[in-house]
């Protein structure tokens, strides 16, 4: 019984030592197993026995699966910090795009207050209504305005009296992409609309008043009060009524 028990112990021990030892060495006697282990092979040389050779042998057949997945913890822990990550970014992103809309706007703005001026200088007077008075032009007046502007022979009734643009001047251009329909009454986006005007990124139309009477000062509306300019452009932005652009800021 004793001597079953110690071949049982001295086979074990040698499947552990060969799963740790060279493949030069499995299945060699315990002898040389014995030498090689002190260096004493006899062969001139010791054999080298590296921390690469300490590679527990896989059984044959047997598969090692090396590949680690995420746990639903892990992956719930990852979907949450990109939430948060969404979330402080979003407000940035819509900040951002809304001051480009604004800075496109005054671009605009400041495009239409150039052709204006230009159209002045050209011909000694703003573009005119029936009344000759201090007033905003109307969304229909605003848009025979930019016609007239981009070198169409009309005043801001649709005719050809005074007002006009008689040398067909080119002094304002714009895309058919910035033209959008307009509220009559509030200036306003409206896609029910058949009055189109030119549009700021918001699609609401720009509000023109002109000085008439000639002492440079433009009587405006909507808590603006007087304007010591010729000239006064500004444009709702996404809040609708909230000016956000004008031409003497």
């Amino acid at each position: 019984m004793l001597a079953e028990t110690l071949d049982l112990l001295s086979a074990s021990l040698r499947d552990v030592g060969e799963g740790f030892m060279p493949s030069r060495l499995r299945g060699r006697s315990p002898s040389v197993v014995a030498k090689a282990r002190f260096g004493m092979t006899g062969w001139g040389k010791p054999i080298p026995y590296t921390t690469k050779s300490r590679v527990p042998h896989a059984s044959p057949g047997v598969r090692r699966n090396s590949t680690r997945c995420f746990t639903l913890i892990e992956l719930l822990t990852v979907i949450g910090i990109i939430g948060v990550l969404a979330g402080i970014l979003m407000p940035a992103l819509s900040g951002a795009r809304d001051s480009a809309k604004k800075g496109k706007a005054q671009t605009t703005i400041n495009s239409i207050s150039i052709a204006l001026k230009a159209y002045y200088n050209e011909y000694g007077f703003w573009p005119t209504n029936a009344s000759l008075v201090d007033t905003e032009l109307s969304v229909s007046e605003n848009k025979f305005l930019y016609l007239m502007l981009s070198g169409s022979d009309t005043n801001l009734a649709g005719g050809t009296e005074v007002g006009c643009n008689p040398r067909k001047i080119v002094f304002l251009e714009y895309k058919p992409s910035d033209i959008g329909p307009v509220n009559t009454t509030t200036y306003l986006k409206d896609t029910s609309s058949t009055t189109t005007n030119l549009v700021n990124p918001w699609g609401n139309a720009f509000r023109i008043w002109f000085d008439y009477d000639g002492d440079n000062v433009t009587a405006t509306t909507n808590g603006f009060g007087n304007i010591n300019s010729g000239l006064a452009i500004w444009c709702p932005g996404l809040k609708n009524n909230t000016y956000t652009n004008m031409s003497w800021k």
